[in-house]
């Protein structure tokens, strides 16, 4: 009787002995899956510490990368070159033990010097490989296998980041902070259910508007817990959503964060530059103000006469005189569909450093909400009632 056990002793001695087929196509998926997460998450936490876009080129770029060198040390270590190569069918990976520090110096000092960094590394780590067999009494399987776990807790917390935005940021300041404390998470951005760079909806422009009635709240003397419920029902009742015609330059990243022709326009954009429903070509005024807003209407499904706020923001560079184009493209629309425009609110209120675009949030009132919003109020954005 043939023995299928894989894994004896004799089995493991024999270098040329096959498994069966199929847990041999198993472990070869696995192994495969296995490189690509070693090759694909060390890109993402590295350009994310030196301040690249999530899923912008440059991010993408250190992804071909990691791939291109896994596959060429991939060829070293199965054929072989002379002294080099272990020959044996082992894929490589990007290591994990690199990642604390070299995602400080890309934070600190940007890619160029950690890329630098990593070449001298490698050439030091290839010089070590004559002598790391005299060396290996060093790093028993104990001291290692910590090594990995210690890595692991590390990036429990940018896992979270990447997978939760910037919610997670704050829950964590919430969590430090010395007293009771409640959240308020807006997602009022209508664009995206689910991204690749988000778990939900994203928040947007109505964190304006849940900052400012909330913040009434809580000066007229209202509880912690009927300042949630009232910033929660403003998430609720708002709809937003936004369309750039460029990006932005975050400072320590010192170039766009995507680029767009000029002809070109992203519909969707979240307030970080984050990609929405897709690039499009420009069109008339009419036409993108429509577009935007009918995806707001048919989310927040308002009933015909129902009293509303129209809030029309800007990324940051665009003149108000535009923003003012676009509001009265949005009442033509509403006037059309019987929605009462009842407040309103037009500027650069939540912006992305300079990118120029604009976004449309409409809520929906009841005498609460609009109690608090014509609420005196007086800050650098806002004064009204004083």
């Amino acid at each position: 009787m043939t023995n299928r056990k894989i894994g004896t002793s004799e089995q493991l001695k024999d270098p040329n002995h096959e498994i069966p087929l199929g847990p041999r196509t198993a472990l070869g998926i696995q192994h495969v899956l296995a490189m690509f997460a070693s090759n694909v998450t060390p890109s993402i936490i590295i350009a994310g510490a030196a301040g690249f876009a999530f899923g912008g080129e440059d991010m993408v770029y250190l992804v071909q990368m990691a791939m291109l060198f896994a596959g060429v040390a991939t060829l070293f270590q199965t054929i072989g070159f002379g002294p080099i190569g272990a020959r044996l069918p082992v894929m490589q990976g990007t290591s994990f033990a690199f990642v604390g520090v070299l995602a400080g110096v890309a934070a600190t000092q940007g890619l160029s010097v950690a890329l630098t960094a990593c070449l001298i590394a490698g050439i030091i780590h290839f010089a070590l490989g004559s002598v790391i067999q005299k060396l290996r009494f060093m790093f028993p399987p104990l001291v290692t296998g910590l090594v990995i776990l210690a890595i692991g807790l590390y990036l429990i917390p940018v896992a979270i980041k990447y997978a939760a935005g910037g919610a997670a940021d704050f829950q964590m300041a919430a969590e430090m902070m010395q007293g009771p404390n409640e959240s308020v998470l807006t997602n009022d951005d209508v664009a995206v259910e689910d991204s690749s760079f988000t778990t939900g909806r994203r928040g947007v422009a109505a964190t304006v508007l849940v900052e400012k009635i909330v913040g009434s709240l809580a000066e007229s003397g209202g509880s912690l817990q009927e300042c949630k419920a009232l910033g929660d029902k403003v998430n609720q009742n708002s709809g937003s959503m936004g369309v750039a015609f460029s990006s932005c330059t975050v400072p320590a990243a010192g170039k766009p964060t995507f680029e767009l022709g000029a002809d070109e326009m992203e519909f969707g954009v979240g307030i970080h530059g984050e990609p929405g429903r897709r690039r499009d070509k420009i069109k008339p005024a009419q036409d993108i103000t429509n577009e935007l807003l009918e995806a707001i209407i048919e989310d927040l499904k308002p009933n015909s006469n129902e009293e509303t706020l129209l809030f029309v923001n800007g990324m940051g560079g665009t003149p108000l005189t535009e923003l003012y184009l676009v509001f009265d493209n949005a009442k033509k629309l509403l006037d059309s569909k019987n929605i009462k425009i009842s407040r309103s609110l037009v500027g650069n209120f939540c912006t992305s450093l300079e990118m120029q675009g604009a976004s449309i949030t409409l809520t929906k009132l009841d005498e609460e909400i609009m109690k608090h919003w014509d609420s005196k109020v007086h800050t650098a954005a806002m004064r009204w009632g004083m």
